[in-house]
């Protein structure tokens, strides 16, 4: 069973309601296959209202709703776009709109749950993929991964910088457990290296995993700069490179 599964599932009852919760550690996540275990840690705080009882439904019109609205917001922003703007955008009446969520501010939380649902399915496929290697092989392709999940979804990245704010302090929580999660994980490739790999950490290793997520989420938030400069590959191995001698590695 996929991510999308799931959120298509928890879309078959009336409400959304689900709590973020952190479980586990990264590191006791790679190699597994418990999709649903790691999809809990992240789903969203707040109720999202349906009239509808088909939850078939509900789950294919909430995708396309949140997929037009996404599209509308990074043209114009949250504030800018109006519920009959995205209605028409979906070829909807406001009427039936109002069918499938509650309020405004449920489409922003559904697109928030798309974003999240994507990014983790994709940070997912990172964690399988490097179970097998040792700490430097891994850190080299968790970073070349992110880099490209980044890249591929950059209308993702804008929009959790860009919109969220508008969320409440709860609801906005996924988006920081997702990022810290994502960090916990490269921290623990910093640690594995230390310990069984020569690594040498100049400071904290969980501000150095900061460190590193943030420059890898520039890409999409500087991409105006780095694009007309740079290619994604050629500013991966800049980058990784650079990680790797600070950690006095070499490439």
């Amino acid at each position: 069973m996929n991510i999308y599964s799931i959120v298509a599932a928890s879309y078959e009852t009336r409400e959304l309601d689900s709590t973020s919760i952190m479980q586990r550690k990264w590191a006791n996540c790679i190699g597994s296959n418990d999709y649903q275990k790691l999809f809990r840690r992240f789903v969203l705080t707040t109720r999202v209202r349906t009239k509808s009882n088909n939850g078939e439904l509900v789950s294919k019109q909430r995708g396309r709703i949140a997929r037009t609205a996404l599209s509308l917001y990074l043209k114009r922003g949250y504030q800018n776009t109006t519920v009959n703007q995205v209605a028409k955008a979906c070829h909807m009446s406001v009427g039936n709109l109002y069918h499938y969520i509650g309020s405004r501010e449920d489409i922003l939380l559904l697109v928030t749950e798309l974003a999240h649902t994507h990014s983790l399915n994709e940070i997912y496929k990172v964690i399988q993929s490097v179970g097998s290697l040792n700490p430097t092989e891994a850190l080299i392709k968790t970073i070349q991964s992110l880099y490209h999940n980044i890249d591929k979804n950059q209308d993702f990245v804008m929009f959790i910088f860009q919109e969220t704010r508008h969320l409440t302090a709860k609801a906005r929580q996924p988006s920081s457990n997702l990022e810290l999660e994502a960090i916990a994980f490269i921290k623990e490739l910093l640690l594995k290296g230390q310990e069984k790999d020569g690594f040498k950490l100049q400071g904290d290793a969980e501000i150095i995993a900061h460190d590193i997520f943030v420059m890898i989420e520039m890409w999409a938030l500087r991409r105006w700069f780095y694009k007309q400069r740079v290619t994604l590959d050629a500013h991966i191995n800049m980058h990784t490179s650079y990680i790797l001698q600070s950690l006095g590695k070499r490439n």
